[in-house]
């Protein structure tokens, strides 16, 4: 999470080519097979493979330079850059006005490049809704009704009940446009994320 905002920060205030989508992902442990199989099946699913550029982010130790051979080995067609998580501030200077995260564990079936002509309005950041997943099965929907009731007198409680078949966000993809972020929401995210990552791990 926190390589994610350091991304968002760096890429802040860019602008992106018309038409080509950037892809953005890391892996905690150097092993590339995960990266292959995304940047494959995003490729294969796409219908404008030549138009989408990888950027990847390996654990600090890792040789970007021979983690970006092995991977051009088994894809050299693609358009790809491979980073140290310990070299992103150096190396990661990029032109983007918006990206899409996914998840290096992400297998692709979808075209990726629909995702990058959705329209965000005023809104950073947008994320596909995964309706495998539904608000009761995480949460007990008469404990959120009893904490409505009780926080009624707060603006920040909403009023309308909850709807308990809503689908879930997967935060595994994303669409992200930073320049529309400011600098004080990153601060706010990045303080939520260290704490969520020691608390709220799921």
């Amino acid at each position: 999470m926190k390589l994610l905002l350091e991304l968002l920060i760096l890429l802040q205030g860019s602008l992106n080519d018309v038409g080509s989508v950037d892809v953005f992902s890391w892996i905690s442990y150097l092993d590339l097979r995960t990266l292959d199989v995304l940047t494959n099946s995003t490729l294969s699913s796409s219908s404008d493979p030549h138009n989408i550029s990888f950027h990847y982010l390996i654990p600090e130790g890792g040789n970007d330079k021979l983690s970006y051979f092995k991977l051009k080995v088994l894809l050299p067609d693609s358009d790809l850059t491979v980073t140290s998580q310990k070299q992103i501030k150096d190396k990661l200077n990029l032109s983007k006005k918006r990206f899409v995260y996914i998840a290096a564990d992400s297998i692709i079936k979808g075209k990726v490049e629909d995702l990058g002509r959705i329209e965000l309005g005023g809104y950073a950041i947008g994320a596909v809704e995964d309706c495998s997943k539904r608000l009761s099965d995480y949460i007990s929907m008469d404990v959120l009704s009893a904490i409505q009731r009780a926080g009624a007198a707060f603006s920040w409680v909403p009023k309308e009940p909850y709807n308990e078949d809503a689908c879930l966000l997967d935060f595994d993809v994303l669409l992200m446009e930073p320049r529309k972020l400011e600098k004080t929401l990153i601060t706010s995210i990045m303080r939520w994320a260290t704490g969520c990552l020691q608390q709220c791990r799921y």
